[in-house]
């Protein structure tokens, strides 16, 4: 019997830690998951048992994230590390590296994601991370591996079919299922609802050549699309509201082409206190539930502007130490919040999301 790995989570926001600790318990039975919210009471474990990957936050009481990495280092060589913070820069992300961080990730992120890389640092002695497309979005895979500028082959198999999907350097520059290449065959690959998939080492750039040079988030995007198009499709034209989801799909997507430092960028209900669209999050991933606060703020804020100005909030900007929060009126019940790591791109954003808004808004109300 295999013996179990250890996982070590370490974060002083308890509700990250304990979401975290509780995705991967559930996605990922065969582990043992340890937890600690502070760098000494890391330490303290790493000392006393063998740990096999840390997931650490980078600023905690005591000892930092960096040191931790350090000191796994010295006492486990063989142990791999998953950095996440909400403090990005490419001098902590060089730090991280240096002191043997496999991968670097910003917050907000999805559980799905930092649970697609536990599974690959779980990979079999072969090397080959391997799965099924029920168990895990193949579309998550990708986007891990691009966003980590990685060099591999995704082999999917399906009822027989056979697809490639090349990716070098984080750029998706080649596919091919049975007859077809490039961008064809990367859409035919992303329907596949089941299947198995395996991720193989990239062959000599030589013998590879390039289908594909649109980016892969844009490729995706296309993709769902047309997937949306032809599960929606009949003879009575029922795919009209699949249609409009996809339109604000990428309205809110495209933001993320545009403007830089995004960290969130969510379409969600005041009312229902719950996210409707948005771009690198769901209401299940998102570890710490700020919408819930966020629509209980917005609505109370909203009653007093209506009782006190007669008017409609519209729009609110908060200004933070390092960042900046933008909530938009979109309808009654929906809102759009976009959060910028970066206080000085205020100007430029609120131009992009104006214009934005005013899509998302007649896309809105030609869906009711």
């Amino acid at each position: 019997m295999t013996e179990k790995k250890n996982i070590l989570v370490v974060d002083d926001e308890e509700d990250i830690t304990l979401s975290i600790v509780n995705y991967l318990k559930k996605h990922i039975p065969d582990i043992n998951i340890l937890a600690a919210f502070d760098g000494d009471k890391a330490l303290s474990i790493l000392r006393s048992t063998d740990i096999d990957i840390l997931i650490t936050d980078i600023r905690m009481p005591g000892i930092n994230g960096i040191d931790l990495l350090l000191e796994l280092k010295k006492l486990r060589p063989n142990a791999k590390a998953i950095v996440v913070t909400a403090y990005g820069s490419e001098m902590i992300k060089r730090k991280s590296e240096d002191a043997g961080a496999l991968y670097y990730v910003e917050k907000p992120f999805r559980l799905s994601h930092l649970c697609t890389m536990v599974r690959k640092m779980l990979e079999d002695e072969e090397g080959g991370f391997k799965g099924n497309i029920s168990e895990l979005e193949l579309v998550d895979i990708l986007q891990m591996l691009c966003m980590n500028k990685r060099s591999v082959v995704v082999d999917v198999r399906c009822n027989g079919r056979n697809g490639k999907i090349y990716i070098q350097n984080g750029d998706l520059i080649h596919c091919v299922c049975d007859r077809r290449e490039g961008k064809d065959a990367c859409f035919e690959i992303l329907s596949w609802k089941n299947g198995e998939f395996s991720i193989l080492p990239f062959p000599s750039p030589s013998d590879v050549k390039r289908t594909i040079n649109e980016s892969w988030m844009g490729i995706f995007m296309e993709g769902f699309k047309k997937i949306d198009e032809v599960n929606g499709n009949n003879v009575n034209g029922n795919n009209e509201n699949s249609q409009i989801k996809q339109n604000i799909r990428e309205i809110v997507n495209s933001v993320f082409q545009k403007v830089e430092n995004l960290e969130i960028n969510v379409i969600f209900n005041i009312e229902k206190k719950k996210i409707v669209f948005n771009g690198e999050m769901s209401e299940e991933d998102y570890p710490d539930k700020k919408f819930e606060n966020y629509s209980r703020i917005i609505s109370k804020l909203s009653d007093f502007v209506l009782d006190n100005e007669k008017e409609e909030l519209t729009e609110l900007v908060v200004i933070l130490e390092e960042s900046f929060l933008i909530f938009m009126r979109l309808s009654k019940h929906l809102v759009w919040c976009v959060k910028i790591r970066d206080t000085e791109k205020l100007g430029i954003t609120k131009i992009v999301l104006e214009k934005c808004k005013a899509k998302l808004v007649k896309e809105i109300e030609s869906a009711k």
